[in-house]
């Protein structure tokens, strides 16, 4: 075999590895959305049960056990299109570790047979009496370029054997670590499918529980809905007072105390970012923007939330998700310590921190740590706001996917 056959050989089984590479760029995709989803379950686990050894709200852990069961459902989702492109990945490297074999052996009789050619013409006097005895000259060169690239073929054979053995155990490798990755996914599935059993047991008896507590549910949510209307007032007023200062300061605005200095630019460059901005901390939405209603009775509104909640570990510093300044640090009632932050036309709210590192007045980049996160009523998690002007927006629909 010549070796222009044998590139061709190696070029084929080079195509026959394409379709492995798509599917391994798939795998990898799910492997990431599934290492996501194990994150925001271990936080929400965290949560509850840190909720639960405080004594802790109960509404707050119905709430992260459905947030949980929700991120597991998806999770088992997860497995199951892992499971399903590990199949098709394990089929690819069967046929793949079949036509390598197949390959090999072709390869190898022919190396075997030129061995033997070369053996059995091992004497130089042969060589000459076989070139001698052509009937023309033109034989006579064809004989004699035979035996000068007998040699070079043995040799390329040699390592066309050689490389395919090779390439063989690679694929052969990688086929057992696909089944391998296969089972542990199922054996992974088994283990979510009956965390959720678990959690739909703790679901039914936290009901149960919460719906003996009407009359305190009701007067918690009056609590709550008069506390997310004392926010929503403090941060109307700073953001008028910001932005009447900035426009009639050419990009001054006042504080109390101190002339704090805005760039009014900055709200085309926030405005551009749309999608794209980073998160505040990094865990999973457990309140979503908008009208909230109690989860046993759904007649009970709770508060409009004018923002998100995300849930995150215990002491996590909260970033700064765009360049900006840091207008007002103030308390309030059920959110504890807050930051507003302008960017030109848009303002960003971070509350619910028990540290604070910046003051009013501070120049704040994109990714700055500006404090810590606190634990209330046994729930660690970051109330987020993103408002334009007087008019607060879907934090979900700016951030990053």
């Amino acid at each position: 075999m010549n070796p222009v056959r044998i590139r061709t050989y190696f070029l084929a089984a080079v195509m026959l590895l394409l379709p492995m590479l798509s599917g391994a760029q798939n795998i990898s995709k799910q492997q990431s959305e599934k290492a996501r989803l194990e994150k925001e379950i271990r936080i929400l686990n965290k949560q509850i049960a840190d909720n639960s050894a405080q004594a802790g709200n109960l509404t707050a852990k119905l709430n992260l056990t459905r947030k949980q069961i929700e991120g597991r459902k998806k999770l088992v989702a997860s497995y199951d299109r892992e499971i399903a492109s590990l199949k098709k990945e394990i089929s690819a490297a069967g046929r793949e570790v079949s036509a390598l074999q197949a390959r090999l052996d072709t390869l190898s009789a022919h190396y075997s047979r030129l061995v033997k050619g070369v053996y059995k013409n091992r004497n130089p006097k042969v060589w000459y009496m076989y070139i001698l005895a052509s009937e023309n000259i033109s034989q006579g060169f064809r004989r004699y370029n035979y035996f000068r690239n007998l040699s070079d073929n043995l040799r390329a054979q040699g390592q066309a054997v050689i490389e395919a053995k090779t390439l063989l155990a690679e694929k052969q490798s990688h086929l057992n670590g696909l089944l391998s990755d296969a089972e542990k996914a199922k054996n992974a599935r088994k283990k979510e499918l009956a965390a959720l059993e678990n959690d739909a047991k703790s679901i039914t008896e936290t009901t149960a529980k919460l719906k003996k507590q009407r009359k305190k549910l009701e007067a918690d949510a009056a609590a709550k809905r008069k506390q997310a209307a004392n926010l929503d007032n403090e941060i109307k007023a700073l953001v008028a007072a910001a932005t009447k200062a900035s426009s009639k300061a050419g990009g001054k605005a006042s504080a109390p105390s101190q002339k704090i200095v805005v760039d009014p630019t900055l709200g085309s460059s926030f405005a551009k970012n749309k999608g794209k901005l980073p998160w505040p901390v990094d865990g999973p939405v457990t309140e979503k923007f908008g009208q909230t209603f109690h989860p046993v009775f759904t007649n009970v509104k709770i508060r409009e939330n004018k923002g998100v909640n995300i849930a995150c570990d215990p002491d996590t510093q909260v970033q700064c998700i765009f360049e900006g300044t840091i207008i007002k640090v103030f308390t309030l009632a059920g959110y504890n310590k807050c930051i507003l932050v302008q960017h030109g036309e848009f303002f960003t709210l971070y509350s619910k921190m028990k540290t604070v590192f910046v003051t009013a007045g501070d120049k704040v980049g994109t990714g700055k740590k500006i404090g810590i996160v606190d634990t209330l009523e046994g729930t660690t998690e970051i109330h987020f706001e993103l408002w334009k002007g007087q008019t607060p927006q879907n934090p979900e629909l700016w951030l990053r996917q």
